[in-house]
């Protein structure tokens, strides 16, 4: 179908190319109307390499809805932040999941420190040990719960695998966790404006 075709939204959206970027296509773009941020994924060469969109309602508003949509046949190649920590000298190096924890991570920093995300714990490779490469690293993954008893939580079986493999490259690392009460970098940044605002 032409972008002549469409009316309104999706044919602004057609016309503009955004639907080859952010979605399959105009009409699947709209199926997802809460994913409203939109987070563009960039390789070490500032290119964006694919579009990734996140539900801004709270979990329990949110139900089995997936918190994020991305494009499809496109994950994400490196991980968000990269081109950020190649613009200066080697500073203590943070691993945390996802955009959003890489940004609120930055802002709750004491001090430099360069953050990486992956898009979650389960997207966690050996390579991905190469930007720690000789660095002091701190891997801050999730205050997961455990899905089953005597079983380790997501965050911390991913962030022992990470030390192994950061390790393997001559990092100093150290396990670090979202302050207690938040299950992530994103939540506690949340509770430390809530905070303030009182």
């Amino acid at each position: 179908m032409s972008c002549r075709a469409q009316a309104g939204l999706s044919r602004a959206l057609c016309s503009a190319r955004l639907a080859d970027r952010l979605a399959t296509t105009p009409d699947e773009l709209l199926a997802w109307p809460w994913h409203q941020l939109v987070i563009p994924w960039r390789d070490e060469h500032g290119r964006i390499t694919t579009i990734q969109r996140r539900d801004i309602r709270r979990d329990e508003a949110r139900g089995d809805r997936p918190k994020y949509v991305g494009t499809r046949g496109r994950p994400p190649g490196a991980p968000y932040g990269v081109v950020d920590r190649l613009a200066g000298p080697p500073r203590p190096l943070l691993y945390v999941e996802g955009a959003v924890d890489v940004l609120a991570a930055r802002v709750l920093a004491r001090g430099p420190v360069d953050v990486l995300g992956i898009p979650g714990v389960g997207t966690w490779e050996e390579k991905l040990a190469v930007y720690g490469e000789g660095r002091r690293v701190l891997v801050g993954f999730d205050r997961d719960e455990a899905k089953r008893p005597g079983e380790l939580p997501a965050g911390e079986a991913t962030a022992r695998l990470a030390a192994v493999a950061l390790s393997a490259r001559g990092a100093s690392v150290e396990r670090v966790l979202p302050p207690r009460g938040a299950k992530d970098w994103g939540a506690a940044l949340e509770a430390q404006l809530a905070k303030r605002r009182r």
